[in-house]
């Protein structure tokens, strides 16, 4: 177990080095340290019907812009 006192987690994720989750009756998006559990915090709260959550890397673009 890696974090408690999670009332009702419903979507969870891994970015980073951060685990995040959606919780039903905190209607927020929290994020805690994948290794440790340590760090929870609330990332955004007052949100209504939270269901999945999903994470993205947005890279930079390799190679080289040619202008014309």
């Amino acid at each position: 177990m890696l974090v408690t006192g999670v009332p009702h987690p419903y979507g969870l994720t891994v970015g980073g080095d951060y685990i995040y989750w959606t919780d039903w009756t905190t209607k927020a998006i929290h994020r805690a340290d994948k290794d440790t559990g340590q760090n929870n915090i609330i990332i955004k709260g007052k949100l209504q019907a939270l269901r999945d959550i999903h994470a993205v890397q947005l890279q930079q673009p390799s190679g080289e812009l040619i202008y014309y």
